[in-house]
Protein backbone atom coordinates (compact mmCIF):
# COMPACT_ATOMS: atom_id res chain seq x y z
CA UNK A 1 0.00 0.00 0.00
CA UNK A 2 1.64 3.43 -0.87
CA UNK A 3 2.24 6.33 1.70
CA UNK A 4 0.66 9.22 1.33
CA UNK A 5 1.65 12.02 3.34
CA UNK A 6 -0.38 15.21 2.90
CA UNK A 7 1.36 18.43 4.05
CA UNK A 8 -0.22 22.31 4.42
CA UNK A 9 1.13 25.14 5.52
CA UNK A 10 -0.71 27.15 7.84
CA UNK A 11 -0.84 30.91 8.26
CA UNK A 12 -3.75 32.87 10.35
CA UNK A 13 -6.30 30.92 8.23
CA UNK A 14 -8.86 29.98 10.82
CA UNK A 15 -11.58 30.06 8.73
CA UNK A 16 -10.98 27.21 6.36
CA UNK A 17 -9.04 24.94 8.76
CA UNK A 18 -12.33 23.12 9.45
CA UNK A 19 -13.23 22.55 5.64
CA UNK A 20 -9.64 21.80 4.66
CA UNK A 21 -8.66 19.65 7.78
CA UNK A 22 -12.59 17.35 7.44
CA UNK A 23 -12.12 16.93 3.85
CA UNK A 24 -9.01 15.32 4.56
CA UNK A 25 -9.65 13.11 7.33
CA UNK A 26 -12.97 11.77 4.43
CA UNK A 27 -10.83 10.86 2.60
CA UNK A 28 -11.50 7.70 0.86
CA UNK A 29 -7.09 6.48 1.61
CA UNK A 30 -5.12 6.55 4.18
CA UNK A 31 -3.27 9.77 4.74
CA UNK A 32 -0.21 11.17 6.95
CA UNK A 33 -1.40 14.75 7.25
CA UNK A 34 1.82 17.36 8.02
CA UNK A 35 0.66 21.41 8.91
CA UNK A 36 3.29 23.83 9.00
CA UNK A 37 2.71 26.54 10.98
CA UNK A 38 4.33 29.88 10.09
CA UNK A 39 4.18 31.59 14.13
CA UNK A 40 0.41 32.20 13.49
CA UNK A 41 0.07 33.20 17.20
CA UNK A 42 -3.48 33.28 16.79
CA UNK A 43 -4.82 29.92 18.55
CA UNK A 44 -4.17 27.67 15.69
CA UNK A 45 -1.75 24.87 17.02
CA UNK A 46 -4.11 25.38 20.12
CA UNK A 47 -7.03 24.14 17.56
CA UNK A 48 -5.39 21.78 15.94
CA UNK A 49 -4.34 20.03 18.90
CA UNK A 50 -7.13 19.90 20.35
CA UNK A 51 -9.34 19.12 17.15
CA UNK A 52 -7.62 16.94 14.80
CA UNK A 53 -5.40 15.51 16.92
CA UNK A 54 -3.95 13.01 14.60
CA UNK A 55 -2.43 15.72 12.54
CA UNK A 56 1.48 16.07 12.88
CA UNK A 57 2.54 19.76 13.41
CA UNK A 58 5.67 21.30 12.88
CA UNK A 59 5.20 24.78 14.75
CA UNK A 60 7.46 27.60 13.19
CA UNK A 61 8.93 30.66 15.48
CA UNK A 62 8.92 33.19 12.93
CA UNK A 63 6.73 33.06 9.12
CA UNK A 64 9.29 31.13 7.14
CA UNK A 65 7.77 31.68 4.01
CA UNK A 66 5.64 29.14 1.55
CA UNK A 67 8.82 27.42 -0.06
CA UNK A 68 10.73 26.93 3.01
CA UNK A 69 7.64 25.87 5.54
CA UNK A 70 6.99 22.93 2.14
CA UNK A 71 10.41 21.63 2.29
CA UNK A 72 10.46 20.92 6.00
CA UNK A 73 7.30 19.19 5.80
CA UNK A 74 8.55 17.40 1.89
CA UNK A 75 11.99 16.43 3.63
CA UNK A 76 10.53 14.75 7.11
CA UNK A 77 7.81 12.89 4.85
CA UNK A 78 10.65 11.61 2.46
CA UNK A 79 12.44 10.49 5.75
CA UNK A 80 9.53 8.74 7.03
CA UNK A 81 9.33 6.46 3.96
CA UNK A 82 6.31 8.03 1.77
CA UNK A 83 5.67 7.59 -1.48
CA UNK A 84 3.97 10.72 -2.76
CA UNK A 85 3.03 14.01 -1.23
CA UNK A 86 0.20 15.98 -1.70
CA UNK A 87 0.51 19.39 -1.16
CA UNK A 88 -2.82 21.70 -0.26
CA UNK A 89 -3.13 25.13 0.44
CA UNK A 90 -4.92 25.81 3.36
CA UNK A 91 -7.87 27.70 1.89
CA UNK A 92 -8.76 24.84 -0.18
CA UNK A 93 -10.23 21.26 0.51
CA UNK A 94 -10.65 18.00 -1.54
CA UNK A 95 -12.97 15.74 -2.28
CA UNK A 96 -13.29 12.34 -0.51
CA UNK A 97 -11.99 10.64 -3.69
CA UNK A 98 -9.93 13.56 -4.92
CA UNK A 99 -6.26 12.09 -3.82
CA UNK A 100 -7.46 8.00 -4.29
CA UNK A 101 -7.86 9.27 -8.01
CA UNK A 102 -4.80 11.07 -8.66
CA UNK A 103 -2.81 7.93 -7.11
CA UNK A 104 -4.18 6.00 -9.56
CA UNK A 105 -3.33 8.42 -12.63
CA UNK A 106 0.05 8.47 -10.55
CA UNK A 107 0.94 5.01 -10.47
CA UNK A 108 0.06 4.40 -14.23
CA UNK A 109 1.85 7.69 -15.76
CA UNK A 110 5.37 7.65 -13.73
CA UNK A 111 6.54 9.82 -16.10
CA UNK A 112 4.48 12.28 -14.56
CA UNK A 113 6.26 14.25 -11.86
CA UNK A 114 3.36 16.31 -10.68
CA UNK A 115 -0.40 15.67 -10.99
CA UNK A 116 -3.16 18.44 -10.28
CA UNK A 117 -7.17 18.24 -9.81
CA UNK A 118 -9.15 20.55 -11.78
CA UNK A 119 -9.13 23.88 -9.68
CA UNK A 120 -12.93 25.56 -8.77
CA UNK A 121 -13.60 28.18 -6.95
CA UNK A 122 -14.40 28.36 -3.11
CA UNK A 123 -18.48 27.61 -4.02
CA UNK A 124 -17.13 24.59 -6.56
CA UNK A 125 -19.48 26.27 -8.81
CA UNK A 126 -17.32 27.50 -11.35
CA UNK A 127 -13.19 26.72 -12.60
CA UNK A 128 -11.12 29.16 -10.19
CA UNK A 129 -10.36 32.04 -12.13
CA UNK A 130 -6.94 31.77 -12.84
CA UNK A 131 -7.89 28.28 -13.69
CA UNK A 132 -9.98 29.46 -16.18
CA UNK A 133 -7.59 32.12 -17.47
CA UNK A 134 -4.44 30.69 -17.62
CA UNK A 135 -4.14 26.85 -17.81
CA UNK A 136 -7.25 25.75 -19.67
CA UNK A 137 -5.42 27.62 -23.08
CA UNK A 138 -2.62 24.77 -22.81
CA UNK A 139 -4.92 21.92 -23.35
CA UNK A 140 -7.25 20.86 -26.72
CA UNK A 141 -10.86 21.35 -25.20
CA UNK A 142 -11.90 18.87 -28.12
CA UNK A 143 -10.06 16.13 -26.96
CA UNK A 144 -11.02 16.64 -23.30
CA UNK A 145 -14.88 17.17 -23.92
CA UNK A 146 -14.46 13.65 -26.01
CA UNK A 147 -12.58 12.05 -23.08
CA UNK A 148 -14.79 13.00 -20.68
CA UNK A 149 -18.20 11.83 -22.53
CA UNK A 150 -16.09 8.06 -23.78
CA UNK A 151 -15.20 8.01 -20.12
CA UNK A 152 -11.35 8.01 -21.25
CA UNK A 153 -8.50 8.38 -18.68
CA UNK A 154 -8.38 12.16 -18.37
CA UNK A 155 -4.86 13.28 -17.83
CA UNK A 156 -3.67 16.22 -19.59
CA UNK A 157 -0.06 17.80 -19.53
CA UNK A 158 0.38 20.98 -19.13
CA UNK A 159 3.87 23.38 -18.25
CA UNK A 160 2.41 25.01 -15.24
CA UNK A 161 0.17 24.33 -12.38
CA UNK A 162 -0.07 26.48 -9.33
CA UNK A 163 0.41 24.88 -6.24
CA UNK A 164 -2.28 24.72 -4.33
CA UNK A 165 -2.98 21.25 -4.84
CA UNK A 166 -0.18 18.86 -6.00
CA UNK A 167 0.52 15.12 -5.99
CA UNK A 168 4.39 14.97 -5.63
CA UNK A 169 5.71 11.26 -6.58
CA UNK A 170 9.10 10.54 -4.48
CA UNK A 171 10.85 9.75 -7.59
CA UNK A 172 10.52 13.29 -8.87
CA UNK A 173 11.41 14.74 -5.50
CA UNK A 174 14.44 12.82 -5.52
CA UNK A 175 15.53 14.52 -8.25
CA UNK A 176 13.67 17.72 -8.17
CA UNK A 177 14.46 18.13 -4.26
CA UNK A 178 12.08 21.21 -2.53
CA UNK A 179 11.26 24.21 -3.39
CA UNK A 180 13.73 26.93 -4.49
CA UNK A 181 14.48 29.36 -1.27
CA UNK A 182 17.33 31.12 -3.25
CA UNK A 183 15.62 33.35 -4.91
CA UNK A 184 11.90 32.84 -3.79
CA UNK A 185 9.78 32.30 -0.68
CA UNK A 186 6.37 33.46 -0.91
CA UNK A 187 5.49 34.04 -5.16
CA UNK A 188 7.02 32.45 -7.99
CA UNK A 189 8.56 29.39 -6.96
CA UNK A 190 5.87 27.01 -8.27
CA UNK A 191 6.55 28.76 -11.65
CA UNK A 192 10.51 28.10 -10.69
CA UNK A 193 10.18 24.26 -9.59
CA UNK A 194 7.64 23.56 -12.71
CA UNK A 195 10.78 24.46 -14.68
CA UNK A 196 13.13 22.32 -12.82
CA UNK A 197 10.63 19.54 -13.59
CA UNK A 198 10.63 19.84 -17.27
CA UNK A 199 14.75 20.38 -16.54
CA UNK A 200 14.90 17.24 -14.93
CA UNK A 201 12.70 15.23 -17.50
CA UNK A 202 9.71 15.14 -15.55
CA UNK A 203 5.91 15.67 -16.27
CA UNK A 204 3.14 17.84 -15.09
CA UNK A 205 -0.21 17.28 -16.15
CA UNK A 206 -3.71 18.25 -14.94
CA UNK A 207 -6.32 15.15 -14.21
CA UNK A 208 -10.03 16.03 -15.01
CA UNK A 209 -11.62 13.29 -13.51
CA UNK A 210 -11.24 14.56 -10.01
CA UNK A 211 -11.46 18.56 -8.38
CA UNK A 212 -10.50 20.67 -5.61
CA UNK A 213 -12.05 23.92 -4.11
CA UNK A 214 -9.92 26.87 -3.69
CA UNK A 215 -10.92 29.69 -1.77
CA UNK A 216 -9.87 32.87 -3.46
CA UNK A 217 -11.03 35.45 -5.99
CA UNK A 218 -9.95 37.32 -8.88
CA UNK A 219 -8.99 40.17 -7.03
CA UNK A 220 -6.94 38.12 -4.81
CA UNK A 221 -5.29 36.65 -7.68
CA UNK A 222 -4.58 39.77 -9.78
CA UNK A 223 -3.86 41.96 -6.90
CA UNK A 224 -1.78 40.01 -4.21
CA UNK A 225 1.66 41.76 -4.56
CA UNK A 226 2.53 45.59 -5.64
CA UNK A 227 3.82 46.37 -8.94
CA UNK A 228 7.62 46.06 -7.75
CA UNK A 229 7.19 42.88 -6.15
CA UNK A 230 5.40 41.43 -9.14
CA UNK A 231 8.20 43.10 -11.10
CA UNK A 232 10.71 41.20 -9.55
CA UNK A 233 9.23 37.99 -8.85
CA UNK A 234 8.62 37.95 -12.94
CA UNK A 235 12.18 38.54 -12.98
CA UNK A 236 13.09 35.93 -10.11
CA UNK A 237 10.97 33.49 -12.74
CA UNK A 238 12.58 34.40 -15.71
CA UNK A 239 16.40 34.49 -14.69
CA UNK A 240 16.32 31.09 -12.78
CA UNK A 241 14.71 29.10 -15.65
CA UNK A 242 17.78 26.79 -15.90
CA UNK A 243 16.15 25.52 -19.51
CA UNK A 244 17.35 28.63 -20.68
CA UNK A 245 20.70 29.61 -20.94
CA UNK A 246 22.12 33.12 -20.41
CA UNK A 247 22.11 34.03 -23.68
CA UNK A 248 18.55 32.93 -24.43
CA UNK A 249 17.35 34.90 -21.22
CA UNK A 250 19.22 38.10 -22.65
CA UNK A 251 17.22 37.66 -25.70
CA UNK A 252 14.21 37.59 -23.96
CA UNK A 253 15.50 40.77 -21.99
CA UNK A 254 15.45 42.74 -26.05
CA UNK A 255 12.09 41.33 -26.42
CA UNK A 256 10.83 42.55 -22.99
CA UNK A 257 12.57 45.89 -23.60
CA UNK A 258 11.29 46.12 -27.25
CA UNK A 259 7.26 44.79 -25.66
CA UNK A 260 7.83 47.50 -22.53
CA UNK A 261 8.40 50.74 -24.48
CA UNK A 262 5.54 49.93 -27.44
CA UNK A 263 3.40 49.47 -24.50
CA UNK A 264 4.95 52.73 -22.10
CA UNK A 265 5.50 49.96 -19.73
CA UNK A 266 9.32 50.98 -19.38
CA UNK A 267 9.61 50.75 -15.38
CA UNK A 268 8.92 47.16 -15.59
CA UNK A 269 11.74 46.53 -17.62
CA UNK A 270 14.07 48.97 -15.55
CA UNK A 271 12.95 46.42 -11.88
CA UNK A 272 14.11 43.37 -14.05
CA UNK A 273 17.22 45.06 -14.86
CA UNK A 274 17.61 46.17 -11.31
CA UNK A 275 16.94 42.90 -9.67
CA UNK A 276 19.62 40.95 -12.14
CA UNK A 277 22.67 43.70 -10.76
CA UNK A 278 20.72 43.10 -7.30
CA UNK A 279 21.03 39.53 -7.17
CA UNK A 280 23.38 37.58 -10.09
CA UNK A 281 25.18 36.07 -7.46
CA UNK A 282 22.11 34.58 -6.13
CA UNK A 283 20.84 33.84 -9.46
CA UNK A 284 23.96 31.59 -10.20
CA UNK A 285 23.87 30.07 -6.92
CA UNK A 286 20.12 29.20 -7.46
CA UNK A 287 20.85 28.01 -11.37
CA UNK A 288 23.70 26.40 -10.09
CA UNK A 289 21.20 24.46 -7.12
CA UNK A 290 18.24 23.75 -9.85
CA UNK A 291 20.69 21.91 -11.95
CA UNK A 292 21.58 19.30 -9.36
CA UNK A 293 19.38 16.09 -8.19
CA UNK A 294 18.70 15.93 -4.60
CA UNK A 295 19.81 12.22 -4.23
Amino acid sequence: MSKISVIIVTYKGFKWYSKCFNSLLASTVNLDIIVVDNNSNDGTIEFIKENFPSIYIIQNNENTGFAKANNQALELAYSNGSDYFFLLNQDAWVEPDTIEILLKYASKNEQFGILAPVQLNGKGTEFDYAFKKWYLKKIDLKNLCEDIFLKKDCLYEVPFVNAAAWFITRECYEKVGGFNTILFTHYGEDDNYCQRIAFHKFKIGIVFETSFCHDRTAEQIEFNTNKTERDYVRAAILYGNINFSFAKIFYKLILNFAYSVLRLELMKFIRKIIFLFRNFSKICQSRKANRETRH
